[in-house]
């Protein structure tokens, strides 16, 4: 009756694998930009092909990689944020009661 989800990480790799595959078909091409009012702006009718950059399994493999070096910062952030999420919520006798009572033992 249900059928069951795939796992995240199948989702995630299926995901990249189309982008790969569409590296190879979808053409190449960048627009002029100018900055107008402090703002980078595109210029009208400037869109020019480039030389294309299909991507192969080996950037498939290693995009994951990039993707959590390139935001580490907001992993660790992530991490920290919850872990102290997890101790101010946690019953009983915290850590911040050890804290304030540890000068007068």
């Amino acid at each position: 009756m249900f059928r069951k989800i795939p796992d995240t990480l199948v989702l995630i790799l299926g995901i990249l694998a189309v982008f790969i595959v569409l590296t190879w078909i979808i053409p190449s091409g960048e627009f002029d930009r100018k900055i107008e009012n402090g703002r980078e702006v595109i210029v009208d009718g400037s869109y020019q092909r480039v030389p294309a950059n299909p991507q192969g399994i080996f950037a498939l493999l290693k995009a994951p990689t990039r993707g959590f070096i390139e935001a580490a910062q907001i992993i660790a952030f992530v991490f920290f944020v919850g872990g102290a999420f997890s101790i101010v919520s946690k019953p009983g006798p915290s850590i911040w009661a050890y804290a304030v009572s540890w000068p007068h033992r």
